[in-house]
C-alpha cells in the first residue's frame, strides 16, 4: 500500500474512533459548567474560568482574554518543579 494512502487511512480510522469520545468529553464539560482545554492555543479567546496547560503549568483565566498565560488575565494554578512534580500555587 502506498504510504500516503496508508497514512490517510490510519488518520481517518483514528478520527472515527476519537469523535465519540470527544463528544462525550464535551458533554461532560458542558454539564460541569467548566471548560478544560488541554493546551493554550495562541490567538484563541478564552472566557473567564477557562483552564489551559502552558509551558509546564496549568492556568485559569480570571477574565476574558486572548493573552498568553502568564500575562494579563491569567492565574497560575499548578506549576511543576525541577523534578516534574506539580505543586499547588494556592499554598
Amino acid at each position: 500500500m502506498n504510504p500516503e494512502v496508508f497514512g490517510r487511512t490510519v488518520a481517518a480510522a483514528i478520527k472515527e474512533a476519537i469523535e465519540p469520545l470527544q463528544r462525550r468529553l464535551d458533554a461532560l464539560d458542558r454539564a460541569s459548567g467548566k471548560t478544560f482545554i488541554p493546551s493554550h492555543r495562541a490567538g484563541k479567546s478564552y472566557s473567564k474560568g477557562a483552564t489551559v496547560a502552558h509551558d509546564g503549568s496549568y492556568w485559569q483565566a480570571v477574565a476574558a482574554t486572548n493573552a498568553m498565560p502568564g500575562g494579563s488575565g491569567w492565574a497560575k494554578l499548578l506549576s511543576h518543579d525541577a523534578v516534574g512534580y506539580y505543586t499547588d500555587q494556592q499554598r
